[in-house]
């Protein structure tokens, strides 16, 4: 059954015809509005939703029918047309898209409807029309370091080079691992990583130690590969990184 709850108008606006109401009681979770939804394709699925008027004894009763929308862009001033059935008493009712079961944009605000013959057309002020009058801005994407890296305004690709002998027990790691940290000493600020690296060659070595006795022990060259970056240039994203648009009047979104 529908609740019938008391409210103040919280704002008002002539064009385009719109109040915001508050509500008493606790708030509820509303349809949301950010980011805004992707429905502008003619075709698009769209769901109405109003209370029609009662009449005699008949209890007002929430109802939801299903639409498309007629046309990508507004023809008529800033309205939108969907085919959806509509009743007297559901203007300012909600349009919106359903992604899923927990997922429910809001669309628009029904401005009201008619039929041609046996195919119903609702007009409806799409949300775009809404922002900064009754429904607050949306966050814009932008670019942060915790999004990850799109790409380098320079990316370098250094020479191969190749160690010294060394001795049994060392590794192409090692030897590119301490490459790496004095190339980044001698480069801060540049993004250095190990491009490639690998044994490069190897030999038995057979000789005298410390002048006292002989040796015979193996020997490995590496080479290794790296790649220098800077000026990095971040993904754009929205999340919660990117500043609030002002919002003076607190409004909802």
């Amino acid at each position: 059954m529908t609740e019938a709850r008391r409210a103040n108008v919280h704002k008002s606006a002539a064009e385009p015809d719109v109040a915001l109401l508050e509500f008493d009681g606790l708030p509820r979770k509303g349809l949301n509005t950010c980011p805004a939804p992707d429905a502008d394709q003619t075709g698009t699925q769209l769901n109405v939703a109003g209370i029609p008027n009662a009449e005699g004894g008949d209890v007002p009763r929430l109802e939801l029918n299903v639409g498309v929308l007629n046309e990508s862009l507004a023809q008529d001033g800033r309205l939108r047309r969907v085919s959806a059935q509509t009743k007297p008493g559901f203007s300012g009712g909600p349009v919106f898209l359903v992604r899923n079961q927990d997922d429910w944009r809001l669309v628009g605000l029904l401005k009201g409807g008619q039929s041609f013959g046996t195919q119903p057309e609702s007009f409806f002020t799409p949300v775009r029309e809404l922002r900064n009058v009754v429904i607050g801005a949306c966050a814009v994407p932008c670019r942060d370091p915790s999004h990850g890296v799109e790409s380098y305004d320079q990316d370098v690709l250094g020479p191969r080079t190749v160690s010294d002998w060394l001795r049994g027990g060392s590794t192409s790691d090692g030897y590119c691992g301490s490459l790496r940290s004095s190339e980044m000493n001698a480069h801060p600020g540049v993004d250095i990583s190990i491009e490639n690296d690998g044994n490069e060659d190897q030999r038995f070595f057979t000789g005298w130690r410390d002048g006292s006795y002989i040796v015979r022990e193996s020997q490995y060259k590496f080479y290794c590969q790296l790649r220098y970056r800077s000026g990095a240039v971040f993904k754009l994203a929205l999340s919660g990184k990117c500043p609030l648009p002002p919002n003076p009047e607190n409004l909802p979104n």
